[in-house]
Order: structure tokens, then C-alpha cells, then sequence
């Protein structure tokens, strides 16, 4: 998610909304995207489906923030969903195509449906920008990247143990 960062967010304006994040993996990546763009929400709502097995199969979960901007998202293991990001603000809409959490295209819509590419280049599959960030850390003697701090990994596993704790999802040898 590297291109996120270096990306001119301001483009759409205030009162992000970020919805539709629905992915086949656990909430990770929502909750990622949502602390990367929002940061810290001061309210966490979530519902979940168990299975037979009590594995949590569908997650719907809502970020509440200081200035009245929502994140909502989803997941699930057992529907077929779109995998996108939409990113609504006040002069338009960011899409991230399928498969969103890796770098994909992204288009800018305005509020009149004009759809526009965003021209990035990229290559692999994304972790390659993180090992890159890491060996630049290591060479420079920092202990921390500034792009993902300490901080930053503590609170999203804040965000998680919030959602887990709000959807009764415990695991034994960890709570």
C-alpha cells in the first residue's frame, strides 16, 4: 500500500467515507485502510456471522471518527464479493479494483460520473514495497519505518481486538 501514501488525498476534499471493502480475507486490510486515511477511531461497531465451527465467516464493521466521518466494511469467506475500495469525499469517489489491498488500478470519479484513471507504476505484488522500506530503515540504522510505526502496528491491533471483542470472537490461548 506504499502508492497510498505518496498519493494527493486532498483531491477529494473532507468527510471521507470509506465503504464497500469487502474482501475474502479478515478485517485486516479494511481496518489498515482505514487507519492509514482516518487514523484513530473514537468508536468501533461490528456484527458477525459464526459458523457451525464458530468461525466468524461474515464481519460487517463501522469506524466512527471525531469529525463525524464513517468507515464501513465487510468481510467474508463464504460470499463472492467485489474485493474493491471506494472512498467517498465531498468532490468525488477513489476506486480501488479488484483485489484493492495489492497495487491495482485506481480511478477518480466526480460527482457528474467522469470517470478518470490515475496513472501509477508499480511492480510485484506490494510486499516488495514493504521489504524495500525495511532495507532502507535497516541501512539508515532506524529501529521503525515512519510510513508504519510501532505506534501505528499497536493501534491497529487495537482496532482488531476492539472488532473481535465486539463480535464475541475470542481466542483461548490469547484473551
Amino acid at each position: 500500500m506504499y502508492f497510498m501514501k505518496t498519493y494527493n488525498w486532498g483531491i477529494l476534499g473532507t468527510g471521507f467515507i470509506a465503504r464497500k471493502m469487502a474482501d475474502a480475507l479478515p478485517f485486516v486490510p479494511q481496518s489498515f485502510l482505514s487507519l492509514l486515511l482516518l487514523g484513530k477511531p473514537k468508536k468501533i461497531k461490528a456484527i458477525a456471522g459464526f459458523g457451525s465451527t464458530d468461525v466468524d465467516f461474515n464481519c460487517s464493521f463501522s469506524f466512527g471518527y471525531d469529525d463525524d466521518s464513517l468507515s464501513v466494511m465487510h468481510s467474508s469467506v463464504v460470499a463472492q464479493t467485489d474485493i474493491v475500495a471506494e472512498i467517498y469525499g465531498e468532490k468525488g469517489t477513489i476506486v480501488f479494483d479488484k483485489w484493492w489491498f495489492t497495487p491495482v488500478p485506481i480511478h477518480l470519479i466526480t460527482p457528474d460520473g467522469k470517470k478518470t484513471p490515475v496513472a501509477l507504476e508499480f511492480t510485484g505484488n506490494g510486499y516488495n514495497y514493504e521489504a524495500a522500506a525495511m532495507i532502507q530503515c535497516l541501512e539508515q540504522g532506524k529501529k521503525q519505518c515512519e510510513m508504519m510505526s510501532w505506534e501505528d502496528s499497536l493501534l491497529l491491533i487495537d482496532m482488531l481486538d476492539a472488532i473481535r471483542k465486539e463480535i464475541g470472537l475470542v481466542y483461548p490461548d490469547h484473551d
